[in-house]
């Protein structure tokens, strides 16, 4: 293997594979924390669900925005609500 930078066509698809990494490990995140929420709310019932649901959720939505820069904007909105 060449010790330069990759050229071509690695080149070129090196940054989506590293966004798709990125969006995977994301996804694997809101997956696992929707089963906690599951499991929360089998454990501890509607009253204790909703508050930490919704926090669980905003901070996942904020985390996949900040991947693509939005996050600033996002947490704008939520702000203003």
């Amino acid at each position: 293997m060449p010790d330069g930078p990759a050229s071509g066509w690695r080149a070129q698809i090196a940054p989506i594979i590293r966004y798709l990494s990125v969006m995977g490990v994301k996804a694997g995140n809101i997956v696992t924390g929707f089963i906690v929420t599951l499991l929360l709310a089998r454990a501890g019932g509607p009253e204790v669900l909703g508050g930490y649901a919704m926090a669980i959720q905003t901070a996942q939505l904020v985390s996949i925005l900040a991947v693509v820069g939005c996050d600033q904007l996002v947490l704008r909105e939520v702000a203003t609500q």
